[in-house]
């Protein structure tokens, strides 16, 4: 791309003796297609954190309510859902978090 940027403009401008202004240039473009993939790429994160608490909180693991996340996620948090049902004397679910 820098190729490209420096032809346009020596055929723009053929007096241009300095790549200063190219590298600059590719500077701005740079930090702004990185700034934008950042973004998008917090917002991601963002989402998937807000969707584990709302998990947490809508539901306790049990098998009424199990959780949703995927198990790579129950892996990295340590919480799981249950198999079995609950004893009659113990009908209060642990909460994950």
């Amino acid at each position: 791309s820098s190729r490209v940027l420096w032809t346009l403009a020596v055929t723009q401008f053929p007096d241009l003796n300095s790549t200063y202004l190219p590298m600059f240039a590719i500077a701005i473009m740079a930090f702004y297609i990185g700034n934008t993939f950042m973004s998008v790429y917090e917002t991601c994160i963002d989402t998937i954190l807000l969707c584990f608490c709302v998990d947490c909180e809508q539901n306790d693991g049990s098998i009424a309510k199990p959780f949703y996340m995927s198990e790579s996620l129950k892996g990295i948090t340590g919480v799981k859902n249950t198999t079995q049902v609950a004893p009659s004397g113990n009908s209060t679910p642990k909460q994950a978090w």
